[in-house]
């Protein structure tokens, strides 16, 4: 017997099951692609979220490391004004809102923006002041950071919409 006619004596029914079978199998790939695709996505996503955390948080550690060893800062006016010393120390490294603690300490907030990706550390800066008589009436002052340390240190992601 051949196919054509072992197919008219059942009556059509294995060409019905051979195409209910390749529709399933279809619809599972179909699925399968479907879901496949939004995983891709997903993943997608959240590497660009890490890329920009590391760029921002790479940035804020550069600061930070700016901080920690800065060039003395000398002073050749006859009195020490420790607020035009941190203007003139920090203010062109990334630092804000700059709050004087104490005589020889301060506090400052460091904050970068990377796409949705915030990184924000507030940092503890400690100095000293150093007075040199320079014999004509003037006094030098010289200012070196003695410690830094983060006080807090936050990374936020906003969702883009």
């Amino acid at each position: 017997m051949t196919a054509m006619k072992k197919l008219r004596s059942n009556g059509g029914y294995a060409l019905v099951y051979v195409v209910v079978a390749m529709t399933l199998m279809l619809a599972i790939v179909g699925g399968v692609t479907v879901t496949a695709s939004r995983n891709l996505r997903t993943q997608q996503s959240a590497v660009s979220m890490m890329e920009e955390r590391y760029k921002a948080a790479g940035e804020v550690e550069a600061i930070f490391a700016k901080i920690v060893k800065p060039e003395p800062y000398k002073s050749e006016e006859n009195t020490f004004k420790p607020d035009v010393m941190l203007e003139d120390i920090f203010t062109g490294l990334g630092l804000t809102s700059i709050t004087t603690r104490d005589d020889n300490s301060f506090t400052a907030k460091i904050e970068k923006n990377i796409g949705n990706t915030t990184v924000t550390a507030d940092i503890l800066v400690r100095y000293t002041v150093t007075r040199e008589d320079a014999g004509d009436g003037k006094n030098k002052y010289t200012v070196t950071v003695t410690s830094v340390s983060y006080e807090d240190y936050k990374v936020e992601y906003k969702e883009s919409t």
